[in-house]
């Protein structure tokens, strides 16, 4: 019975491993993220026939290597969801980890006599590998849906995963164990339940990024990067609802490049889209995280700066204002000046908001360009 379990289980992973490949290849769906979880699932597969292997003569395929090879599948699992999930690919906490591991299972004697320390091997680094791919789950999602029980669904079977892996440390008898224990084919029970598990985690931490990517490309400027009309109307909407409940000030900061069409002209489109860019690269800096900036149209852009008036959006207007003049666009091999002309508004402008901010861009063009403009 227990063997039949391990074989199910094996036969999981490889179905498991098979459509991670389908996802990464023919549907070309978080292709890399979606590799590791088939390595993943194949060093898992390895791992089960090693086990499968074992008997009461050393060997060191069945015992130490069939471990360090489901070790490494956690590695893998954890390499993928950090790719999946865009965060920083280190890896001196797994390095450490295996090469800590490897160096204790290769100190040991391959075989019954050191079963006690090959569970408390596994079941301690397999703790803590889940434990970390738990905690990069929740951070990512949480980050992403917030509001939304995602963070949790998701990071909870990796987190009970690494509670079981502890418990079953922990539980480990004083003595030494010469044969498995008696509760063997329950503890392979609840692997294969937790393999089924695993694998719905990571399907839906791929669905969740596959959603996300779908509404940034919805909301988002393809060109620069930014948000995109339909997105700063709703969050200006958003802004001016959230104004008639709170009476708390909000500004916008409307802004046009300065002879657009004089650089579409004179140098080509390639370069008109290259200005657009490098505004977009230009002024994030220089905003607040709770600062939108949008492309409203052509070259004209769009600032929503809640909790805040005329008078502090003036000067965050004549900060971009000076920070683009002073960076030059750099275009094959030249430079060009690229400049804009500022409108400034704020909320006691009521329903005229958009009227004012765009009548004041107006004036700043009127009056010269590259210069500053409020609504009166």
């Amino acid at each position: 019975m227990d063997a039949q379990l391990l074989q199910v289980i094996a036969v999981l992973c490889a179905m498991g491993a098979l459509a991670w490949l389908c996802l990464a290849y023919p549907l070309r769906i978080a292709s890399v993220a979606c590799q590791y979880f088939a390595l993943a699932d194949l060093l898992l597969l390895l791992s089960l026939l090693a086990t499968l292997q074992r008997g009461s003569q050393p060997d060191w395929w069945a015992w130490a290597f069939a471990d360090l090879l489901g070790l490494a599948a956690y590695v893998a699992l954890r390499r993928g969801v950090r790719r999946l999930w865009r965060l920083p690919q280190t890896l001196q906490f797994e390095l450490a980890l295996i090469a800590l591991a490897t160096s204790a299972y290769l100190s040991a004697t391959p075989g019954p006599e050191s079963l006690r320390l090959y569970i408390a091997l596994y079941s301690g680094f397999a703790a803590l590998l889940c434990a970390a791919i738990a905690r990069d789950l929740w951070c990512a999602t949480r980050a992403a849906f917030e509001g939304s029980a995602a963070a949790p669904t998701l990071a909870l079977p990796f987190l009970f995963t690494a509670l079981l892996m502890a418990a079953r440390l922990l539980g480990l008898p004083s003595e030494p164990m010469l044969e498995p224990a008696a509760d063997a084919v329950a503890l392979h029970w609840v692997f294969l339940l937790l393999t089924v598990l695993l694998n719905a985690s990571l399907f839906g931490a791929v669905l969740s990024r596959l959603v996300l990517e779908i509404r940034r490309q919805a909301e988002r400027d393809h060109l620069t990067g930014l948000f995109n009309r339909r997105s700063l109307e709703q969050r200006i909407a958003q802004e001016q609802a959230r104004h008639r409940r709170h009476p708390q000030p909000f500004a916008l900061v409307m802004l046009d490049i300065d002879h657009f069409k004089s650089i579409n002209d004179a140098r080509g489109h390639e370069a008109g889209d290259a200005a657009l860019r490098h505004l977009a690269q230009v002024l994030p800096p220089l905003l607040r995280q709770s600062d939108v900036l949008g492309r409203f149209g052509g070259e004209e852009f769009m600032v929503l700066m809640p909790l805040t008036d005329q008078d502090q959006a003036l000067v965050v207007a004549e900060r971009m204002r000076v920070a683009l003049s002073r960076q030059p666009l750099r275009w094959q091999g030249r430079e060009i000046a690229i400049t804009a002309s500022f409108g400034v508004a704020d909320s006691r402008h009521g329903d005229q908001l958009l009227r004012q901010v765009d009548a004041a861009l107006y004036r700043a063009k009127a009056n010269g360009r590259n210069r500053v403009e409020v609504a009166a």
